[in-house]
């Protein structure tokens, strides 16, 4: 992964960890393109339970509103 590519998932990082709340560790984000799209998959962990969440549109931009979303409705 080159240097712009680390700072670009360290800013997505930064805008999705605040819905993760408080005490919810940071495990990976990662990001897999293809022809399709963009999938955004972020694992993170409140203690001992460990959750992924994941999202996926046809850019980078919509795979990040989708991953907001997808954090929102899985830690309910």
């Amino acid at each position: 992964m080159v240097e712009a590519d680390a700072r670009f998932l360290e800013a997505l990082l930064s805008d999705v960890e605040p819905l993760l709340g408080p005490g919810v560790v940071v495990e990976a984000l990662d990001r897999d393109d293809s022809a399709e799209g963009c999938v955004l998959r972020l694992r993170y962990r409140l203690g001992s339970v460990e959750a992924t969440s994941e999202g996926e549109g046809e850019t980078v931009v919509a795979a990040h509103a989708a991953l907001r979303e997808a954090v929102v409705l899985d830690r309910i």
